[in-house]
């Protein structure tokens, strides 16, 4: 076990990890919410489907839109995204540049580096990324109502989740579209069993540490962000049209895991044990043993993590006559 530990590091590379979710994500995502999302792009009536989304990560939303189809009624698309971190950029040019050859769009570039341009099937997808918060960006007088959908994925529960979605609110046009998927809703679970007591301890420890999450002197988190963003929702002026789980099921097959889905693993394992190694209400040495336990677990192919999450599609609503 220790040896195990001491080999992983995954605070030393986040953009593995978020390459790492995109096939977790794959099979989690809820596909009648996303069918509702389709479904209302294909009735857009307007010129070029603004898109803005929130925490573009390395990029693997757009392809999977485009894969699956969603984005099909806008023949004319101007995509924004934005991050905090513009390291991960270069892996999201990559992963675009990769699918639209894929998916029969001819690439080019666009005014800068970090913009470019997908033309192919009488369509035209324009996409920037830009480096900015969420709150800066809503902050600026021109981005206000210019969007007709807003994406957030698994972003919204790492916020101050009732200021984020009213900033996104003041970003959607009237009558415009938000698609919050992925977002977390209570439960962690691990498979086999280490300890009852201690795994039941872990859990509720880790879940409170999202609850009293600070950043920068603002709330950061909320472990029941799901179920808490229906009302969320509608306090901000919105409508919730669908919503369907989008639980996380990482399980080993014939000893193996599907794609690096054995990093996502050691990663979510490292969080929990970096999250709790300063928490004085549980012991150490346990905490230690449990991670050491569950990394090897990994190796083996072994272990069963399972985490409760929740998708969103509606829009903003419009204002009474």
């Amino acid at each position: 076990m220790t040896d195990v530990m001491k080999s992983f590091d995954a605070s030393s590379d986040f953009k593995r990890y978020l390459e790492s979710k995109e096939t977790v994500d794959d099979r989690a995502l809820d596909v009648t919410t996303m069918v509702a999302l389709g479904e209302a792009v294909a009735e857009f009536k307007g010129p070029t489907l603004r898109v803005l989304e929130v925490g573009c990560g390395v990029g693997n939303m757009l392809p999977r839109l485009l894969r699956r189809g969603i984005l099909e009624g806008a023949f004319d698309i101007d995509y924004t995204a934005i991050d905090i971190q513009d390291k991960l950029f270069e892996a999201a040019r990559f992963r675009v540049e990769r699918w639209a050859e894929e998916l029969g769009f001819k690439f080019e570039c666009g005014s800068n580096e970090h913009e470019f341009v997908l033309n192919g099937n009488g369509r035209t997808l324009t996409m920037r990324l830009t480096v900015s918060s969420l709150e800066a960006w809503s902050e600026q007088a021109e981005n206000t109502e210019s969007y007709d959908l807003v994406i957030a994925q698994a972003v919204l529960d790492i916020l101050d989740t009732r200021a984020a979605v009213g900033q996104i609110f003041a970003l959607l046009s009237e009558g415009g579209l938000y698609y919050f998927p992925i977002h977390f809703d209570g439960n962690t679970i691990f498979e086999p069993v280490f300890d009852v007591a201690l795994d039941q301890e872990i859990e509720s420890r880790y879940h409170a540490s999202m609850d009293n999450r600070i950043t920068d002197g603002k709330p950061s988190g909320d472990s029941r962000t799901g179920r808490h963003l229906f009302g969320i929702i509608r306090d901000a002026g919105g409508e919730v049209h669908a919503s369907g789980g989008s639980s996380w099921v990482v399980h080993g097959r014939g000893g193996e895991y599907p794609a690096d889905e054995a990093y996502f693993l050691h990663f979510i394992v490292d969080g929990v044990y970096s999250e709790l190694s300063e928490c004085s209400e549980i012991s150490q040495p346990f905490l230690w043993q449990w991670a050491g336990m569950r990394h090897s677990q990994i190796e083996e192919g072994t272990l069963v993590y399972i985490a409760h999450q929740i998708d969103f599609f509606g829009s903003r609503q419009r204002a009474k006559s």
